[in-house]
């Protein structure tokens, strides 16, 4: 079962994190931002009291490998200062210990164990400052947070979220993309791929875990971009109409 989230318990009234995740290469981002444009159009609408902030945890994530915060030092005292450093003697090279994390779950699962302690914090009060200067700073009384996380259900960052949004692609769709887009070789996009939750994993721990939202799941696999996007506004349009308009009005 979720635990229930500190944030809904915070002095942030009518604010609804929306999450965001899906598998490498399954179009999330592409379609996270447009999510966001969309969102941020109906927010200028006449009458309407809404706060729209964008919180990318992909982002928090990479910050924490950044010399000077807690985590960096204790990643290279974990996996060897020689194996991760970059040529500039201070920053990690995140593609070495990627290639050293994918392709053992016990180095990726030593790796989450110096992260996500830090994680879930750091992320909670981004969240937190973002609904706060919505309310208290520009007066809106209603705040839709978009929080995109690759990690959104293995974190446990779900547990922060009214609904959750998921992009899928097939394996085979997913190696493709990554080869392409990445420059990697077949069998590391499949060792990376490999290494995530699948799609059938996330919708069944959706369904079982006492999760109450609701669920929007866009298979990528065959769809080109530009229809992907229509997808994604015809979404939010029903979403916009069922949920957040109401919730405007509400407090209006």
């Amino acid at each position: 079962m979720l635990r229930k989230s500190r944030f809904f318990c915070a002095n942030v009234p009518y604010t609804t994190i929306l999450g965001f995740t899906g598998g490498i290469a399954s179009g999330k981002s592409s379609r996270c931002q447009h999510l966001l444009k969309i969102a941020l159009q109906k927010a200028e609408q006449p009458n309407v009291s809404l706060g729209v902030s964008y919180v990318s945890a992909d982002q928090v994530g990479h910050s924490m490998y950044e010399p000077g915060k807690p985590c960096h030092k204790k990643i290279l005292d974990a996996f060897g200062r020689d194996a991760v450093i970059s040529e500039d003697g201070v920053t990690i090279d995140r593609r070495k210990l990627g290639g050293i994390v994918f392709a053992n779950k016990a180095q990726m699962d030593k790796l989450n164990g110096i992260l996500w302690p830090h994680f879930d914090e750091a992320l909670l009060t981004i969240v937190e400052e973002n609904a706060s200067v919505s309310t208290l700073q520009h007066g809106n009384r209603n705040t839709l947070i978009i929080l995109e996380a690759a990690v959104l259900i293995e974190q446990g960052f779900v547990k922060h979220c009214n609904d959750v949004w998921l992009t899928s692609c097939s394996k085979d769709e997913a190696i493709q993309r990554v080869v392409k887009r990445n420059g990697l070789s077949v069998a590391e996009a499949t060792m990376r791929i490999e290494s995530q939750m699948t799609i059938e994993d996330r919708l069944n721990f959706l369904k079982t875990s006492g999760f109450a939202g609701s669920i929007q799941h866009f298979d990528t696999t065959d769809v080109t971009l530009e229809v992907g996007l229509k997808q994604v506004a015809t979404a939010f349009d029903e979403y916009w109409t069922k949920k957040l308009r109401p919730m405007c009005r509400s407090v209006a």
